[in-house]
């Protein structure tokens, strides 16, 4: 129908109006002229396993039943609970703190978030892990009030729960 060279000819200068049409949309991003770079993303990742855990209740001599479940990882985060099984307070555990040369127990200080009326305060629940939950059980003290950090330390003695157990790891 068209000769050969009428079609070459023709899908050329369609070819120019295509190129110079395409390269005025993409002003500024011609072959000759450098690529900016994106921002490098530099992504890192740390994987974190747990480094020290601590669960259990313990049903104590003030007739509570209290219930811990508590972990640190290996970056230092922490998270669990600490709650009184019938009711309140109860709230997220925001410092775990295994025994050490200058303590021989666990220290585990809950942000209490329930009832409203002990909003921002801490209860420090300070456990020796000495029982087997069968014939003797661990030791329990505990402390309380505004801003308490795993550094106050008991308020009152420790003593021994009624009945129940805590189980305790450190890696």
């Amino acid at each position: 129908m068209f000769p050969r060279q009428w079609r070459r000819l023709s899908l050329l200068s369609m070819s120019v109006l295509f190129l110079s049409a395409l390269g005025g949309a993409c002003a500024g991003d011609t072959p000759t002229e450098p690529r900016v770079p994106y921002p490098k993303l530099v992504v890192s990742a740390v994987r974190s396993t747990i480094s020290a855990g601590l669960a259990g209740l313990a049903l104590m001599p003030s007739l509570e039943t209290i219930a811990i479940f508590a972990t640190k990882q290996s970056d230092g985060t922490v998270s669990g609970f600490v709650a009184n099984v019938v009711g309140e307070p109860r709230g997220p555990v925001v410092e775990l703190v295994p025994p050490h040369e200058t303590a021989d127990f666990w220290c585990v200080n809950g942000a209490l978030t329930s009832p409203p009326e002990f909003l921002g305060q801490n209860v420090l629940f300070l456990i020796r892990d000495i029982g087997n939950g069968t014939s003797r059980f661990d030791e329990v003290a505990t402390n309380g009030g505004v801003g308490l950090s795993c550094a106050a330390g008991p308020a009152g003695p420790f003593e021994p729960a009624l009945q129940g157990d805590f189980r305790t790891f450190v890696r």
